[in-house]
């Protein structure tokens, strides 16, 4: 027990030489928009290239750089014809720390109807690669009640048609507020519905999230030291995210639409307590982290992870595309992304058939 508290208070005393780094604490992750939501709570290789200039436009380890705050090209789009539509909590809208705490240097940041929503979110990468547009009605803090009052406006803007791919991520913060696991499949099933009622050809996916939490439950909220993540049992972040899992599973069993079990693909390679070049999560005092907007959300090769699955769920023209990015890559040294290129190979395969 002494040992542990000399190291944390190692690990303190370092962390305060670089709190200039750090994200701040509650602005960064309070709801947006007006409507229902908590603070959120909760990697990095990448195949895929970032939007703008082909480099990331996040800040290293959470400073921004100045692509970062005044992106030269705003990735979403107004155009509805076969886009991607979606909605989710802060690890879809992903928006910059600082911007959200002073929203006034977000002027020039993407915004959707009073959210910020990063130009290097997960949509935003999908946009870029797959040449789709997109509308990222995402919103920092949502629950699931947040994302039907989203899903409205968006019907109401005429975003959601039946050449949309309509992507539903939220749940966590749910957790966080005490809403039961009935209440949560129920307003998921409740926002397939929505998108069906007005496009009943959109296709509709739930993603699932990228896992915070190791295996055994930790969660490694110190990453200050290179490829040496520090952190202790979270008991109650990882209940969380297996109930999210297990949410997302039933309420698209029920509405019949695909999940995208993203924490089963994640947990054990990609977490918080992964190396710095594999982890798709930040942790809570963060330096080692490449590209972060925000402590304790995805890191830029977290968001192009996420892009990928969804470009995969695209169909073959997407698979195609991405084996031709990864051709090159080094699968042995990164098992994640080699999952994702058999998935790729089968489903070209089967189509060939």
């Amino acid at each position: 027990m002494r040992l542990r508290h000399r190291i944390t208070a190692f690990l303190a005393a370092v962390a305060a030489l670089f709190a200039v780094t750090a994200s701040p604490s509650v602005a960064e992750e309070l709801p947006q928009g007006g409507s229902a939501g908590s603070s959120a709570s909760s990697g990095s290789h990448g195949s895929l290239g970032s939007p703008g200039s082909g480099s990331s436009v996040a800040g290293s380890s959470g400073i921004p750089s100045l692509g970062a705050l005044f992106p030269r090209v705003n990735p979403y789009s107004d155009s509805t014809v076969d886009n991607l539509v979606a909605f989710g909590d802060s690890f879809t809208a992903n928006s910059h720390w600082l911007v959200n705490r002073y929203p006034a240097l977000g002027f020039a940041y993407p915004k959707q109807e009073g959210c910020f929503v990063a130009p290097d979110a997960w949509p935003a990468i999908v946009g870029q690669e797959t040449g789709r547009p997109v509308q990222n009605w995402a919103c920092n803090g949502h629950t699931t009640v947040g994302m039907l009052d989203r899903i409205d406006r968006a019907i109401s803007a005429d975003d959601i048609n039946d050449t949309s791919t309509v992507v539903l991520a939220a749940g966590m913060n749910d957790k966080r507020q005490g809403l039961s696991d009935e209440v949560i499949r129920k307003n998921l099933v409740a926002g397939v519905e929505k998108v069906r009622a007005v496009a009943p050809d959109a296709e509709i996916l739930l993603l699932g999230r990228l896992s915070t939490t190791s295996p055994g439950g930790i969660y490694c909220d110190w990453n200050i030291i290179p490829n040496l993540p520090f952190g202790e049992s979270d008991a109650t972040t990882a209940a969380f995210e297996r109930a999210n899992q297990e949410n997302h599973k039933a309420a698209a069993e029920t509405a019949r639409v695909p999940f995208i079990d993203i924490r089963d693909m994640t947990v054990n390679t990609n977490s918080t307590c992964a190396r710095d070049a594999d982890r798709y999560v930040s942790g809570h005092w963060d330096i080692t982290t490449p590209g972060f907007n925000m402590r304790a959300h995805p890191s830029i090769g977290g968001s192009r992870f996420l892009a990928e699955q969804i470009i995969v769920a695209f169909g073959t023209d997407g698979a195609s595309f991405l084996l031709d990015v990864i051709d090159d890559v080094d699968l042995d040294n990164d098992p994640a992304l080699a999952d994702v290129a058999e998935e790729l190979t089968g489903l070209l395969d089967d189509d060939d058939h």
